[in-house]
């Protein structure tokens, strides 16, 4: 997971998006030996998931992987000379065309590690690491990883999505949660990019209910970027709290400060404690009954 600890250093993480978006030439048999290796590979699996990780990096990194090359190569001619990028091997890995589960692990991992990195660089970093990773398809990717994976999966997808919608600062203490600094720059841009909006009904595509199942896993980390992204949407949309409401998510907070989800972290627990008592204490739809009687 060498290129997840170096997109996740600020002082790196920019020099490793620009490598990863440049496209370099691979010769058609470079591509098709590419893709043999990505079937042997797959079938090796007993080499473990952190060793697959580290062989989605490097493809994502060098844009030589199994699934880059072959759907780089796909519809060229014989002896013509096709490009790929680091960006297209990464979305490749991440839509499972390069057969084997670590491997798409190692790609979420890659794309958690870059997007914290970027975003704890400041906000041209931040804006830098949005729009790439969105433009090259990853963050389309992310988010079907989020809804349908494995946890172990999922986890590290959760992770990247929180990272980019909080932006400048993702990463900085502060808190209960560690993480738990609050909405930055273009935070509500980005929700909205993810189709979440405030109020009932304002979750387009599921994204939220997908961060709030993560609340109910016994799985410290899945829990963490759950509340990242919660406490997000809470404190970054106008009716972010009826949003989570209409979604049992004040429930889904109570597992995790109760610990009934069977996470029992006090952090997370104190975190998600916090959340309930400044979003849904006394004064907790007061400002909607203002709105209906102005209105």
């Amino acid at each position: 997971m060498a290129l997840s600890n170096i997109g996740a250093e600020p002082g790196t993480a920019l020099l490793l998006l620009a490598e990863m978006q440049a496209v370099r030439p691979l010769e058609p048999f470079a591509a098709a030996s590419a893709t043999g290796a990505g079937g042997a590979g797959a079938g090796a699996g007993g080499s473990g998931g952190a060793a697959a990780g580290e062989r989605a990096g490097e493809e994502a990194a060098s844009g030589v992987g199994a699934g880059a090359g072959a759907g780089a190569g796909a519809g060229t001619g014989a002896g013509e000379v096709v490009g790929a990028s680091g960006m297209q091997a990464l979305v490749a890995c991440l839509e499972g065309r390069v057969g084997h589960r670590g491997v798409v692990r190692g790609g979420a991992a890659l794309a958690a590690g870059l997007a914290a990195g970027s975003c704890r660089a400041g906000g041209v970093a931040a804006d830098a690491a949005r729009g790439a990773l969105a433009a090259a398809g990853v963050v389309a990717a992310l988010v079907a990883l989020l809804r349908g994976a494995a946890l172990d999966i999922r986890k590290e997808a959760a992770a990247a999505i929180a990272s980019l919608v909080q932006g400048a600062g993702a990463g900085v203490a502060g808190g209960a949660g560690g993480d738990s600094g609050g909405p930055g720059p273009g935070t509500v841009d980005t929700l909205r990019s993810l189709g979440v909006r405030g109020g009932p009904g304002g979750d387009e595509q599921g994204v939220v209910a997908a961060f709030l199942a993560l609340l109910r896993s016994p799985d410290a980390d899945a829990v963490h970027a759950g509340l990242r992204f919660v406490s997000l949407v809470l404190g970054g949309l106008r009716r972010g709290p009826q949003l989570v409401e209409s979604l049992d998510g004040i429930d889904a907070l109570e597992a995790v400060q109760y610990g009934t989800s069977g996470c029992r972290v006090p952090e997370l627990q104190g975190w998600a404690e916090e959340l309930v008592d400044l979003y849904y204490g006394e004064g907790y739809g007061e400002d909607e009954d203002e709105d209906e009687r102005e209105g």
